[in-house]
């Protein structure tokens, strides 16, 4: 919702490589986790496996903050556009849990829909996370939604930890 139209697959792979060649490879890259796929186009496996082998810094935050976050992020945007976006993942999320999270936007409570769906994305990347290693994570809380804030965080709970990067 409000981004661009997903490009081809091998556009991706083209604008990721471009992207990847601008980057000090002699410093940590930090990627965000992923699946393989990313809407419909894949990352490229040979950057997955990597991915698959790499620490994870897990940053939690409180659920009424995240939802707070989404709220400021997707309330504007017309409800048929997050009804839509429900209804694409109503199977995974179950038929009584879609209904009540559109008959929520239809009524302006977009908490509600917010803490549904979370949950539903939440059991999905706790299931992702428990094929790796547990000593590939650091687990991090966070009291603020702030991504600066947030990634000096990390990067002084690195320091601090004397974490190899």
């Amino acid at each position: 919702i409000g981004e661009s139209p997903q490009p081809t697959n091998e556009q991706f792979e083209n604008d990721l490589g471009d992207a990847w060649m601008g980057l000090d490879h002699t410093k940590p890259i930090w990627l965000e986790d992923e699946s393989p796929s990313i809407g419909s186009v894949f990352v490229p496996q040979k950057l997955y496996q990597q991915m698959s082998l790499a620490t994870v810094a897990r940053l939690e935050m409180s659920k009424p903050l995240r939802v707070k976050r989404l709220i400021k992020d997707y309330a504007s945007y017309p409800k048929e556009l997050l009804i839509a976006s429900i209804k694409k993942i109503e199977k995974r999320l179950g038929g009584l849990q879609a209904k009540t999270s559109i008959q929520a936007i239809e009524q302006d409570d977009f908490g509600t829909a917010i803490d549904i769906v979370l949950d539903y994305y939440d059991k999905a990347y706790t299931y992702d996370l428990g094929k790796r290693k547990p000593e590939q994570f650091l687990h991090l809380e966070t009291a603020t939604d702030d991504a600066a804030e947030n990634a000096k965080l990390v990067l002084e709970f690195i320091h601090a930890n004397e974490i190899k990067q």
